[in-house]
């Protein structure tokens, strides 16, 4: 039987409508949520953020942080209070790619990516600022969601976190502001879903970016990932419509799978695992396929992560083989 399939969200096309043309040409009835390729500025998912954080005047720049991205800092004697954001760019992005959808009148939803203020704060503030700034970018986060669902409808929404430094803050390689790390990554998450309108859908993206970006080494199994939806799944008090888990690069044997075994799924939420990937093509998917298979039946397929980085001449080419991995 035919797996479902997922598109992260980012692609190499220069706008929204033509990533919604070329999903439909492709995937028409096999995807249920078209994501608008995060395209533009947007492509850099992370560093496309720091913008704004420069137009604070009670922040100064602080060097560059460890994965090349410009650091920030408050400036000395600033109360932390007089930190506001100005809207981040996701509400009007958001607003501006619903306009071609609309056009569109098939019944798939459209779907918003967003990095969730741990990621962002972990990549553009310096470590002795993130208590007093991370607050007040959450603040403004949650109000482009209320931007965006007062203008879209959110019945026809899928609002996606992505979810990086939480993994890296979990195996240790990144300092956090607070020192119940797995309590307060939680009540984070908690919070950024729940802020989801009842009518949309909520999807989580577990990441690597992070690891790739500073170095770290990946994960050999999932049980990092698996601690946190199991306990996000208790605790959300709203529908988990789906979620995604990477695979890393190259062979991925069973016991790097082994840790769905004690995945506890709610009904409602569709599992996908990244386990499409251009390097090793139909036999790497269907190898990964085969090995996660031995301990959950149920998942539909996705790749690793975005697919923005990817040569706009070799989309074509990994699109496709989420179709012929897919079935």
């Amino acid at each position: 039987m035919p797996r479902n399939i997922l598109l992260i969200g980012s692609l190499p096309f220069e706008n929204a409508a033509q990533a919604f043309d070329e999903i439909d040409a492709r995937f028409a009835g096999r995807v249920k949520r078209l994501p608008d390729g995060e395209t533009g500025p947007r492509r850099n998912w992370l560093q496309w953020q720091s913008e704004n954080f420069s137009h604070i005047s009670v922040i100064e720049p602080a060097g560059i942080s460890m994965n090349g991205a410009p650091l920030y800092r408050m400036r000395p004697g600033m109360p932390s209070q007089a930190v506001s954001f100005a809207p981040l760019g996701y509400a009007e992005a958001a607003m501006d790619s619903y306009t071609e959808f609309a056009k569109r009148a098939g019944a798939e939803r459209f779907q918003i990516g967003l990095a969730t203020p741990l990621s962002i704060v972990a990549h553009h503030v310096d470590d002795a600022f993130q208590q007093l700034i991370e607050p007040a970018y959450e603040q403004r986060l949650l109000a482009e969601i209320d931007a965006i669902t007062a203008a879209i409808p959110p019945d026809k929404l899928a609002i996606q976190w992505n979810l990086a430094a939480e993994l890296s803050v979990f195996e240790g390689y990144r300092k956090v502001h607070f020192e119940k790390v797995f309590d307060g990554v939680l009540a984070r998450l908690v919070r950024l879903a729940e802020h989801v309108p009842d009518q949309a859908e909520l999807g989580l993206h577990f990441c690597f970016d992070d690891f790739s970006d500073c170095g770290f080494p990946q994960p050999e199994t999932l049980d990092r990932f698996v601690d946190l939806a199991n306990g996000l799944s208790g605790m959300i008090g709203r529908r988990i419509d789906y979620l995604h888990f990477p695979c890393p690069e190259g062979p991925t044997g069973p016991d790097y799978f082994r840790p769905l075994e004690r995945l506890t799924l709610r009904p409602e939420t569709e599992l996908y695992l990244g386990v499409v990937k251009s390097a090793d093509g139909l036999a790497g998917a269907q190898s990964r396929i085969r090995a996660a298979a031995e301990y959950i039946a149920d998942f539909g397929i996705a790749a690793e992560c975005g697919l923005g980085s990817i040569d706009a001449g070799d989309i074509g080419e990994i699109l496709d083989l989420h179709l012929a991995a897919a079935g």
